[in-house]
């Protein structure tokens, strides 16, 4: 054990390609001192070895290794430590060596290659981190965090996790709407701008017999809509929302989902409509500041209705 430390003091010293005189004045002891160490005469004072570890951006337990070979690289050594530490610096330091290294145009195949391993595993351990506060905040009662989990999931094919998650709460008590929201939104993942992996048959299903035990329920009225329009049942997705504008006004989303579901339609006069009462809710509410939108989706349609 005290050779292969200094064995391997050595091999990171050479990977950083710094002399024993830089080590040593870094280390504030004697040039000697190094020396000994890497010939196997004597080892570092315990209290050296995390600062050795820091200075050289390794795991303590790396200089103990005995079949610790060099690094090709900085990068790639910092990326090691990242893949042992996990933690949000260490990712930061590679990172920026990689983006060095690519921008001297030094980097070969094999730091691409690695650079995309050191990406994709910093990714898996934000997926972690999201699904661990949204579950923190789930237990707090934040009822938004519901759906950004199912689409964090369905992202990620666990799709079935939510299914039988929510399937199991209808099970327990199929009076909460809410429980039917969830199961909807597990069989029909919606996020920011896209849809995953659905099965529209399921949610619809669920949505009709939420809907015949919360027939006023406003929410399942507007998901009943994003089904049909996922299915390319636009008139009955605008009645779906026409509905759940009735029900409730506040759900800005059926507005522009009937105005988007009559332009595809080519019925530019009810799409322009449909624009006018979003702009007098918001209007209603003091949100003039939200009108610009819809006012240039009319302007649009108007010169498709009457070019210039």
């Amino acid at each position: 054990m005290k050779i292969k430390i200094g064995e391997n003091i050595k091999k990171l010293r050479n990977e950083k390609q710094i002399t024993q005189e830089q080590l040593a004045e870094h280390l504030l002891i004697s040039c000697q001192a190094v020396s000994k160490w890497e010939n196997g005469v004597s080892t570092p004072d315990i209290a050296l070895i995390p600062d050795i570890a820091e200075y050289f951006d390794v795991q303590i337990d790396e200089l103990f290794k005995v079949d610790m070979s060099g690094y090709k690289n900085k990068a790639s050594r910092l990326t090691v430590k990242y893949d042992m530490s996990g933690k949000k610096d260490d990712f930061e330091k590679a990172d920026a060596e990689y983006v060095r290294l690519l921008e001297s145009g030094k980097a070969d195949k094999k730091d691409m290659s690695e650079y995309a391993s050191l990406n994709i595993y910093h990714a898996d351990n934000l997926l972690k981190k999201a699904e661990e506060l949204l579950n923190q905040a789930i237990s707090q009662g934040e009822e938004s965090a519901e759906n950004l989990l199912i689409t964090l999931l369905a992202k990620q094919g666990r799709n079935n996790e939510s299914i039988e998650k929510y399937e199991a709460q209808i099970k327990a008590n199929s009076d909460n709407v809410k429980n039917w929201h969830n199961l909807i939104h597990a069989y029909y993942p919606i996020g920011r701008n896209y849809f995953v992996t659905a099965n529209l048959e399921k949610a619809l299903k669920t949505a009709e017999k939420g809907l015949e035990k919360f027939p006023e329920d406003a929410f399942l009225h507007s998901l009943c809509g994003f089904i049909y329009k996922g299915q390319n049942n636009y008139l009955k997705a605008i009645s779906c929302w026409e509905k759940s504008i009735l029900l409730n006004p506040c759900i800005v989303d059926n507005y522009h989902a009937a105005a988007w579901a009559y332009q595809e339609l080519g019925q530019y006069e009810k799409a322009i409509t449909a624009w006018e009462k979003l702009i007098k809710h918001y209007e209603e509410g003091g949100y003039f500041e939200n009108t610009a939108r819809p006012e240039r989706e009319i302007a649009k349609l108007k010169s498709l209705i009457s070019p210039v």
